[in-house]
């Protein structure tokens, strides 16, 4: 059924798609936004560790719609999750653990500055820091990102705001970094968790600087009509049943709605972007019913992730008009080099006490940049030709993560199981196993005694770590699922190993200003870091599931030739066609994405909204890309015929069962 058309129709809630649809709809325009999970709200959400770590309550099911991963073009892909997000109104913003760090000026010019190491495809942006500023500015009002600005005194209505004697200063690196900040945050930052105190009691004695993470929970009670954090400790991977996380199912999309303008349709999930004479025309989505719709629009924005939308793109043929064949090109993740800080005192008297508050409290920038560090040791291992590393945090729990950095039922599980790999949730190395007594003896040994100091490093972007469509497994729908290939570049295993000397020194620094015995391990996300024993979260092949962040598949760039996009996230052969994700990342940057990818939405929205009526006038000049060798938008067409044929026939199934069942039966 072809339904009215729509002036913006945006594909996809989260991070970017929420904040262009609050933008577009305050600026006048029509919005239909398309989600193809649920509308959940604070009453779905709990501190469930089961539903969430492990049930995949708000995030892709396998069984209906896999992804597949291979660490290389010539080895088999495996279905796994793969990089999952939220699959709710509000995307990933509503899992994610809430830090809100802008990237630093330098990383929007990585390649000038750096040069383009062997086998990587590192680029310049298109857009700096000082386009993006008033961006990052405007989603922090909004959203309500607690923290210190520096440069900026209080708030007047802070007040003595609770935790405020035992905060660190502003972030003392930002001017040596260039963050540069146009006003102060609306509220004051997160309590600190004790782990994160002691963190930066050692940061302090070692000479760095530690400072307040910014993030997106609210810190004080009535802020925009919205509950202030209880420090439950169920952040990072849970939904938030207060509300206070600033996601945007909880506050832009809310006020998006409150306009009258802007309808958003949960549970329908777009199989096709439809594009004739160069321009994009409508696309076809399942609704919840099983029904197959068109819903044509005149600007059509994709906003689904940096995995599902050049899934979307290649399922509908977009490749055809892209002269640069860099559509699932360039993804990029982070490396996570990090430290478990383990208390081991007998009989046990210390704790982190870390199942309390924020995920993210404290943070240091010291080693965003690596040359004065590495220059000053030149005794450190690893040598990385791209001196890159990234923001490093005091993480809490989340999930279905492994022993120790999971929640309550992980740690558990984690116990629970004898040593080894585990697929699907969960997956966890327990070092001690047993049931009864010994169980009971090795959550006293363990609850409460790992603190993670966890960083997130820069994956320099290649174009072999891709999205493209897998041959042979096929979604619920009948259509081909994205299939992941991911490995490291030998840079990034050497930042981890550079790095590595300084993070250990900060755990051990950690257990001697409280006094306790303990150890620090490095661990790494990448392959190739040798370590006792292997875990989940040291193996992309492992577990790829435990790596959420995802950029770069939709490049913007330059020009048409070596780019998806242009600076405003138009593509270039289709121009009434926006990206508004993760995906137009040209790298990945040193810090977590999700207020990028909202400050990046925020900027492309208002371009939208400044040149709409010239963009529609350019929608004659989009033409097909003949000479590609890719497929012809006629090949998803006919994907998007036999997903119709699939729905149609699941429907007939379900509406059967439906007839022959009695009245209160169940399901």
């Amino acid at each position: 059924m072809t339904l009215p058309t729509a002036e913006v129709l945006i594909v996809g809630s989260g991070a970017g798609g929420g904040i262009a649809a609050w933008v577009l709809a305050e600026a006048g325009y029509k919005v239909v936004v398309l989600e193809k999970g649920p509308w959940l709200t604070e009453a779905h959400f709990s501190n469930d560790d089961l539903k969430h770590g492990y049930r995949d309550y708000m995030t892709q099911d396998i069984l209906i719609e896999p992804r597949t991963f291979r660490t290389s073009a010539s080895s088999t892909a495996l279905v796994n999750h793969a990089n999952p997000l939220s699959r709710c109104v509000g995307g990933g913003s509503v899992h994610y653990g809430a830090a809100s760090f802008r990237f630093a000026p330098d990383m929007f010019r990585s390649a000038s500055l750096f040069g383009v190491p062997p086998g990587s495809t590192l680029v310049d942006w298109p857009i700096t820091y000082d386009d993006l500023e008033p961006h990052y500015a405007a989603v922090e009002q909004a959203v309500g990102i607690a923290g210190l600005a520096p440069g900026f005194a209080p708030r007047p209505g802070w007040g003595s705001y609770p935790g405020a004697s035992v905060q660190p200063p502003a972030n003392p690196l930002a001017g040596q970094l260039g963050l540069r900040y146009s006003q102060q945050y609306p509220i004051p930052p997160v309590n600190q968790r004790y782990d994160g105190i002691v963190f930066r009691q050692a940061t302090d004695a070692l000479g760095y600087h530690a400072y307040p993470t910014p993030c997106a929970i609210n810190t004080m009670q009535g802020f925009q009509g919205r509950n202030a954090c209880v420090n439950c400790g169920f952040c990072n991977g849970w939904g938030c049943p207060n509300g206070a996380k600033g996601s945007t199912l909880a506050t832009v999309l809310q006020r998006a709605v409150a306009t009258g303008r802007c309808e958003i349709r949960a549970e329908c999930c777009v199989i096709q972007v439809v594009v004739k004479d160069g321009r994009a025309r409508s696309v076809l989505y399942v609704d919840r019913n099983f029904n197959i719709q068109e819903q044509p629009a005149e600007i059509i924005m994709l906003a689904c992730s940096a995995i599902d939308t050049p899934r979307l793109a290649l399922v509908s043929g977009l490749d055809r008009y892209d002269s640069s064949g860099m559509i699932g090109r360039n993804l990029t993740n982070h490396h996570n080099p990090g430290v478990s800080v383990t208390i081991t005192d007998q009989p046990p008297t210390h704790s982190w006490d870390n199942y309390r508050g924020v995920w993210n409290a404290t943070s240091i920038d010291d080693f965003v940049d690596l040359r004065q560090l590495l220059a000053a040791n030149p005794q450190t291992t690893g040598n990385p030709v791209y001196p890159r590393g990234g923001v490093t945090s005091m993480a809490g729990p989340s999930p279905g993560y492994p022993l120790g950095v999971g929640g309550p039922i992980s740690l558990a599980v984690g116990i629970a199981k004898t040593p080894g790999f585990y697929t699907g949730g969960g997956n966890s190395f327990a070092p001690h196993g047993g049931w009864g007594a010994g169980f009971l003896n090795s959550v006293t040994q363990v609850s409460g005694r790992q603190a993670f100091i966890d960083a997130v490093c820069e994956d320099l972007p290649q174009t072999t770590n891709m999205v493209d469509l897998d041959p042979s497994v096929k979604d619920v729908y009948g259509l081909s699922v994205a299939r992941v290939t991911y490995n490291n570049h030998p840079n990034d295993l050497a930042v981890s190993a550079a790095m590595e000397p300084f993070l250990v020194a900060i755990g051990q620094q950690m257990l001697k200003a409280i006094g306790a015995q303990g150890t620090a391990q490095f661990f790494s996300s990448v392959a190739g870091i040798p370590l006792p024993a292997p875990t989940p979260l040291t193996s992309n092949t492992v577990a790829p599931r435990f790596l959420v962040h995802q950029h770069g598949t939709m490049r913007m760039g330059f020009k048409a030739s070596d780019s998806v996009t242009n600076r405003c996230g138009q593509m270039w052969g289709v121009p009434n066609l926006f990206i508004a994700d993760g995906s137009l990342f040209p790298t990945s940057g040193g810090y977590n994405p999700t207020h990028t990818i909202e400050a990046l939405a925020h900027w492309v929205a208002t371009c939208i909204a400044e040149q709409g009526a010239d963009i529609l006038k350019q929608v004659q000049g989009g033409t097909p890309n003949t000479a590609s060798p890719r497929p012809a938008p006629s090949v998803a067409g006919a994907a998007a015929a036999a997903a119709g044929a699939t729905v149609a026939a699941a429907a007939r199934r379900r509406r059967r069962r439906s007839d022959a069942a009695p009245p209160d039966a169940g399901t």
